[in-house]
């Protein structure tokens, strides 16, 4: 039986630059979607405790997480199915760069005085 080259890890269109783009925009997307639709879950399973405007805002964070995971996850198992791994890297890179602008926000360092 003769493998066809997306079997093994060649690509008929494109390179390894598309690729490497392709896997960090599969992140920012899917980041951005899954962020939305679990914190609106979590808020919908478990309502606040406070009835102010925060709806729900304390569950972005648990969200964020765990849609980053879910799409390294999804980029890694087809990484590898089609035994291509730069649109897992394309993602790692992209998720590394989404952690550290989440940190830089969340965690802000003051100016020493």
């Amino acid at each position: 039986m003769q493998s066809t080259p997306m079997m093994q890890g060649t690509r008929t269109r494109g390179g390894p630059i598309l690729g490497f783009l392709g896997g960090a925009g599969a992140i920012i997307v899917g980041t951005v979607f899954w962020t939305i639709a679990l914190a609106f879950a979590l808020t919908l399973i478990w309502p606040p405790a406070t009835t102010t405007s925060e709806f729900g805002l304390a569950r972005i964070p648990y969200a964020f997480f765990t849609a980053i995971v879910m799409g390294l996850v999804g980029l890694a198992m087809f990484s590898a199915r089609v035994r291509d791994w730069v649109p897992l890297l394309g993602g790692l890179v992209v998720a590394g760069v989404e952690l550290a602008l989440f940190m830089w926000l969340a965690f802000p360092v003051s100016p020493a005085a």
